[in-house]
C-alpha cells in the first residue's frame, strides 16, 4: 500500500433541465473535527437550483495552511481496476451522493471516489456513481498543489445535466488526507464554476478552525536604564506599555513624565539635567494589566 498525501474536495454532477435561473452554484464545507492540527473528514456540497445551466467545470480551492496528512493510508486505483469499475477498498478516498431529476423524474446517485493515479504534485481523482433507474456515471477529476501552498481540486467535461446537490464526503481520522492549518481563524474555500454554455460564477465559504491553546502574552520587563544630561532616559520593554518617568535627586522630584512604549528600545524626552547623582523610577503597565517597576541611581557628568 502507498502512503500518499493529497487535498481534495468537492466535485458536481448534472441534470438536464431548460436552461432558464441565474447561473449561480453554491459551495458549502464541512470540516470535523475543526480542531488545529488534526485530519478532519471533509465534506462538500455543490447545489444549483432547477432551471440553472449544468455545470461543465467546477474548481474548488483550499485555503493556504491546509497541508497533506503525510501518514494517510491511500493505495492507488490501477488502470484496470478503474476500467472494471472495481477499484480496492484501500484506495478509496470517500464517498459520493447526487440529488437530481432527470427526464422529469426524480434520481438518487450514490457512489465513491478513489485514488486513480500520480504524477508528480498532481492527483487523478475518479467517482463511481449509481442509479438503479440510469445507470452507472464516472466522473474523473484532479487535484493539484497551487504555487502558493494550497490545493486546486478541479473536475472538467462534466455530463451536461443539472445537479440540484452534489455531496462529497472525505475520509477522517487515520485515512484523511488533509490536516488542518496550525494557526486558529477563518479559512476562506473559494469555487469558480463554469457552466455548458460558457457562463462563469463564484462563490466561497469560510470554515473556522479552533482548539488552539491560548496565547501566552510577552512578559511584561523594564531594564537597561540610561541618564543622559540632556535629559533623555533611555530603556527596554519586554512588552509595548504605558507608564511614568519619575527623576529625583536628593530625594526631591526633579520631574515625571508619561510615556507610551513598545517592546524593545524606547527613549523619553525630559529637560537637561544638571551634573549630579540622580535617581529614575519606572513603572509600566501593559495592555493585559501586567505591571514592571524599576528604580535606579545614575551619575550625569
Amino acid at each position: 500500500m502507498r502512503l500518499l498525501p493529497i487535498a481534495t474536495v468537492g466535485a458536481v454532477l448534472a441534470l438536464a433541465a431548460p436552461a432558464s435561473a441565474v447561473y449561480a452554484p453554491k459551495l458549502q464545507i464541512t470540516l470535523d473535527p475543526t480542531t488545529a492540527r488534526t485530519p478532519p473528514a471533509i465534506t462538500s456540497v455543490v447545489s444549483q437550483q432547477s432551471g440553472e445551466t449544468a455545470s461543465k467545470t467546477v474548481r474548488v480551492s483550499f485555503p493556504v495552511g491546509f497541508g497533506p496528512q503525510l501518514g494517510a493510508k491511500v493505495a492507488t486505483c490501477q488502470q484496470a481496476d478503474e476500467d472494471r469499475q472495481a477499484c480496492p477498498p484501500e484506495s478509496q478516498l470517500g464517498t459520493a451522493h447526487a440529488d437530481a431529476v432527470v427526464l422529469g423524474l426524480p434520481a438518487a446517485f450514490d457512489g465513491t471516489v478513489h485514488l486513480a493515479g500520480v504524477q508528480g504534485a498532481r492527483f487523478r481523482l475518479v467517482i463511481f456513481l449509481h442509479s438503479d433507474t440510469f445507470g452507472d456515471q464516472k466522473i474523473v477529476g484532479e487535484a493539484a498543489l497551487r504555487p502558493d501552498g494550497g490545493y486546486d481540486t478541479t473536475f472538467d467535461n462534466l455530463p451536461d445535466v443539472l445537479t440540484t446537490t452534489f455531496r462529497l464526503a472525505l475520509s477522517g481520522g487515520e485515512r484523511a488526507l488533509l490536516q488542518n492549518p496550525g494557526e486558529c481563524g477563518d479559512y476562506l474555500f473559494k469555487a469558480a464554476f463554469t457552466s455548458q454554455s460558457g457562463e462563469q460564477a463564484t462563490d466561497q465559504t469560510p470554515v473556522a478552525i479552533t482548539g488552539c491553546p491560548p496565547r501566552t502574552p510577552p512578559r511584561l520587563t523594564l531594564g537597561s536604564v540610561r541618564l543622559a544630561r540632556d535629559g533623555i532616559v533611555r530603556f527596554r520593554l519586554g512588552a509595548a506599555a504605558r507608564g511614568t518617568v519619575t527623576i529625583k535627586r536628593g530625594g526631591r522630584r526633579v520631574l515625571a513624565k508619561a510615556f507610551s512604549g513598545r517592546a524593545g528600545a524606547n527613549r523619553v524626552r525630559t529637560r537637561r539635567l544638571r551634573a549630579g547623582r540622580y535617581t529614575v523610577a519606572i513603572v509600566a503597565t501593559g495592555a493585559d494589566g501586567q505591571t514592571a517597576r524599576v528604580r535606579v541611581t545614575r551619575t550625569v557628568r
